[in-house]
């Protein structure tokens, strides 16, 4: 699912599935749920799995700027700067099977999630603690449904 805010009030979502099949792998078809929509397509039958697919998936995730303290002018309020995120992920489905290449953070953006000021409680603390999320992540995953 995407989804992006165009303002304060209005937010917009986008989702995307091939077939009726939505969210992954359902083996087998659970015609107790589908027989309805797949008459209505003009199907008389469904296959008794979905093999051989490729799914995607993809989201992005833009935060605004934020401070740590709701008042602004006390001496311990950092500001957070805003961040963006871009995730996605390829999968090949067969039979019990799935292989995914992922990547998280694709835009390798400095994702700091908070700031802390750590020096007001621990004086030998020369900074600030600052906590980062992960840089960009490349991967292979492997399952097997059993």
């Amino acid at each position: 699912m995407l989804s992006y805010k165009l303002e304060d009030n209005l937010m917009l979502y986008t989702q995307a599935a091939r077939g009726f099949r939505y969210g992954g792998v359902n083996l087998p078809v659970p015609l107790q749920f589908c027989a309805t929509v797949l008459q209505n397509a003009g199907l008389t039958n469904a296959p008794a799995t979905f093999t051989g697919d490729i799914k995607w998936e993809a989201d992005w995730t833009h935060r605004d700027g934020a401070y740590t303290q709701f008042n602004v002018s006390d001496p311990y309020t950092r500001s957070i700067p805003s961040s963006e995120m871009l995730n996605a992920t390829i999968s090949s489905l067969h039979k019990n099977w799935e292989v995914d290449l992922y990547g998280t953070n694709l835009t390798n953006n400095l994702l700091v999630s908070t700031i802390s000021p750590v020096n007001r409680y621990v004086p030998y603390q020369p900074d600030d603690m600052v906590y980062v999320g992960r840089p960009r992540t490349i991967g292979i995953r492997l399952h097997y449904g059993f």
